[in-house]
């Protein structure tokens, strides 16, 4: 039997604000009203389908990894729709306007190309974010004056559920969740480290090196002390808005892109059904072992500072068996279904080398002299770098939880590590 069901936009944080606001119309609502049955939302596509035939369409639309996206409403919107079965006698519909009518669009798109909607589609498509349908025409008077008195701004993802007969998003069966984003800043940079995120990740083992481990920490040390003097009569640097210290050196060589919420990354990982169950993990440990046969390692290239204020020792990775991009190939071997990270074959840069953090500075209040002295410190750290000569990777971990990007102890629990000739696993998947 076929149901209805709707690929929408829910809001992350603004849902109870939306409730709140849409029950200011409620003395006018007919059909429609937002509620414990009636999930605020932005449809991008309605359409009808067999219960059975959901999982393999929610399967496409995660492969087309659509971000979230930021969404600002400041005005409202009555309107009919005469020629559609909701907009029978005289039906207004009252909505929350978005910005971004273009990328939601762009989405919408994306999305009708998996089904075949039942709403008003393609160049007929009309975002918006419904409150309540009313039978009352003096609604209209919302259009002469339509600018909200506090506008409401959040982050919404995609989601897959169930549409009743007016188009109310009366169930959530599946959801994208929110994933930490590529910082633009500094500032982002270094909120993106302190933190807390979720996720699982694979780090090649570089602490049996320790004349680099001295020599990144010392690097990250003499610019640390020269930025910011007062750290230098602590035992351990202040915290400070302006700067992390990376403490544990750690290459990423494979895992996922990190979740903001604890509890989706339990829910759709880390459980017995979930993506990272025990089975899997021991699937992922025996491709790193198969992979340590080729001998890995990692061959200086130089320190940077990059635009976002990270300041990071740069390694070519490579292997014994003839392969220019091996982190492409480890990666289709690791995850070949793309269930964890959307790899990109045309990025071949990406999957050449690996990038060591030192720390992250906010950079952006640096004179460009300062920024110079950085580089020059940086030029000579890489000189040492590769006086040192590449080394091998005989060994990785798989971390099968984290909830901060630096990795320290306190905030991983790690599966097992992984060499060429065994896997020793720590502890047992979640």
């Amino acid at each position: 039997m076929l149901t209805r069901y709707n690929i929408a936009l829910i809001p992350t944080d603004a849902n109870d604000q939306l409730l709140a606001y849409g029950n200011t119309f409620s003395d006018k609502a007919h059909t429609y009203k937002l509620g414990p049955r009636s999930i605020p939302h932005i449809t991008l596509c309605h359409f009808q389908a067999e219960e059975q035939q959901i999982p393999v369409i929610f399967e496409r639309l995660t492969q087309l990894k659509l971000p979230a996206i930021q969404l600002t409403f400041d005005t409202l919107r009555s309107k009919t729709y005469p020629n559609s079965p909701w907009g029978a006698d005289g039906m207004r519909w009252i909505s929350l306007m978005p910005d971004k009518f273009d990328k939601l669009k762009e989405m919408h798109y994306a999305v009708a190309s998996l089904v075949k909607p039942t709403n008003a589609a393609f160049d007929q498509y009309d975002p918006h974010l419904t409150l309540v349908n009313t039978l009352d025409s003096s609604s209209d008077k919302i259009n002469e004056s339509p600018r909200v008195n506090t506008r409401i701004q959040d982050q919404f993802i995609i989601a897959l559920g169930r549409s009743d007969d007016v188009g109310q998003l009366t169930e959530t069966l599946y959801y994208q969740p929110r994933m930490l984003t590529a910082p633009a800043t500094p500032k982002e940079a270094i909120a993106s480290r302190r933190n807390p995120c979720y996720g699982f990740c694979i780090i090649a083992d570089i602490q049996s090196n320790e004349p680099l481990l001295a020599l990144l920490a010392k690097t990250r040390d003499v610019i640390l002390n020269s930025l910011y003097p007062e750290r230098t009569s602590q035992k351990s640097p202040i915290r400070s808005s302006h700067f992390i210290k990376q403490t544990f050196f750690h290459a990423t060589v494979g895992g996922m892109t990190p979740v903001l919420k604890k509890e989706d990354f339990f829910e759709i990982y880390a459980n017995e059904q979930g993506l990272l169950t025990h089975d899997r993990m021991d699937t992922l440990c025996e491709v790193l072992k198969r992979h340590a046969q080729q001998k890995p390692y990692l061959s200086p290239m130089q320190c940077e500072l990059m635009p976002d204020g990270t300041i990071l020792a740069r390694f070519a990775y490579k292997t014994q068996v003839e392969d220019a991009t091996p982190l492409l190939t480890l990666a289709t071997q690791l995850d070949p279904a793309k269930k964890f990270v959307a790899w990109d074959a045309a990025n071949l840069a990406r999957y050449k080398t690996v990038a060591i953090a030192l720390s992250v500075i906010d950079k952006d209040i640096l004179n460009d002299i300062t920024q110079e002295s950085i580089k020059t410190q940086l030029a000579s750290a890489s000189r040492k770098m590769q006086e040192l000569g590449s080394f091998p990777i005989t060994q990785f971990q798989l971390i099968n939880y984290f909830d901060k990007r630096t990795l320290s102890l306190k905030h991983i629990e790690m599966y097992a590590s992984v060499g060429e000739e065994h896997i020793n696993r720590v502890c047992r998947a979640r």
